[in-house]
């Protein structure tokens, strides 16, 4: 619907630099992460955002005021992002320093671009993606802006309040700075949808493997991974009844993870019984995906959002919400290239069980038919 709705792939916001550092979707979580910590497109793309109280998101500093309902990247993030996913360091920069990044040369009607450099705009970058010399026009992708979103369209070669940036020096100075494997363990293949393991090393199964507690053993269960109510021990499932960080510490290492490619996490939600620090948990967890992650960089390793509970559960919904936020701003602040953040939370239907905890049947199979979905 995002095309339909804004003429685009994606939204706008402006969320290129520092200013996006308090979007948070109708559930209260912080969605705003830098366009250069991920790889492929970020799930929180397209999410309504919301001021942390209630109400559309009111943006006003730096020279702006204005009103965003969708969360996106803006044109310097944008260009970023596409830097970045073509495996080269770069900071999110703004529209203004892009536009100085290599020679300048005015549109004065002869062509003076190729694809991969950039069009600049004073406040506004854009990145030159074709050249048509017949038609005199350059294909350009951009976040235009307001309603417009992330699009392409045409600028004719003859724009004299815009400049091209040769990039060739800068490319040839500014080499990879990841390893081809690290980078397809964190890049989708696809014009949209979110980042994910789009390729593993030919030695691993491309399958999923799943750890968590009890809302996994009931899922695996449900999927056919695994056929005990308690505790799961397949190729497929690792998880147990009542488990939380201590027995997941005791457990993940030396793990070959059933041999999979992909692993997926689901813990937590143990751990926020009663009067707890949800975000110094969110930490501990944090440190242990990260040493997963760096001992097995040819996996692509997915932390799943603790999902919602109700009364009478002894666990209190705004410790999920906390436990969640910290978790999303650790690994958007990480610049971890093998992991991923599942946010099942905000984006499953979720229907929980009388207890307060649990979930139906329908609900656990929408859960992994997401999980599966994304990967």
């Amino acid at each position: 619907g995002f095309y339909q709705n804004y003429h685009a792939r994606l939204p706008y916001t402006l969320c290129g630099q520092q200013y996006c550092s308090d979007m948070y979707n109708s559930d209260g979580e912080n969605v705003s992460r830098l366009a250069t910590s991920f790889y492929g497109v970020d799930p929180n793309w397209g999410t309504a955002i919301h001021n942390n109280s209630s109400g559309t998101y009111h943006y006003v500093g730096n020279g702006y005021d204005s009103i965003y309902t969708r969360y996106g990247p803006d044109c310097s993030g944008f260009v970023s992002w596409v830097l970045h996913n073509a495996g080269f360091q770069t900071q999110v920069l703004g529209a203004d320093t892009f536009g100085n990044l290599g020679t300048r040369h005015q549109l004065l009607g002869s062509k003076v671009a190729e694809a991969g450099d950039l069009i600049h705009h004073e406040g506004h970058i854009m990145f030159v993606v074709g050249v048509d010399e017949d038609k005199e026009v350059y294909y350009i992708a951009h976040a235009a802006g307001g309603s417009e979103g992330v699009k392409i369209n045409t600028l004719p070669f003859s724009s004299p309040n815009d400049y091209a940036v040769d990039m060739t020096t800068w490319y040839n100075n500014h080499n990879a700075h990841i390893t081809i494997d690290d980078y397809r363990a964190g890049y989708v293949n696809g014009y949209t949808g979110e980042s994910g393991n789009g390729f593993v090393k030919a030695t691993l199964d491309k399958g999923v493997f799943f750890i968590g507690d009890s809302r996994t053993v009931a899922m695996c269960n449900y999927v056919s991974l695994c056929n005990n109510t308690n505790e799961c021990n397949t190729s497929s499932c690792l998880a147990k009844v009542g488990a939380g960080r201590g027995w997941f510490t005791t457990n993940y290492q030396n793990n070959d993870f059933g041999g999979k490619g992909n692993v997926v996490i689901n813990m937590g939600v143990n751990d926020l019984v009663g009067s707890v620090d949800s975000e110094r948990i969110a930490e501990k967890y944090f440190n242990d995906f990260k040493y997963i992650a760096d001992n097995n960089k040819e996996r692509m390793i997915y932390i799943m959002s603790v999902n919602p509970v109700k009364e009478p559960a002894s666990v209190d919904n705004n410790n999920v919400i906390k436990f969640n936020n910290k978790m999303q701003e650790l690994i958007a602040n990480s610049y971890i290239p093998n992991i991923k953040y599942l946010n099942v939370y905000h984006n499953v239907n979720i229907e929980i069980g009388g207890d307060g905890l649990h979930y139906n049947v329908d609900t656990y199979k929408r859960i992994y038919s997401y999980v599966m979905g994304v990967i």
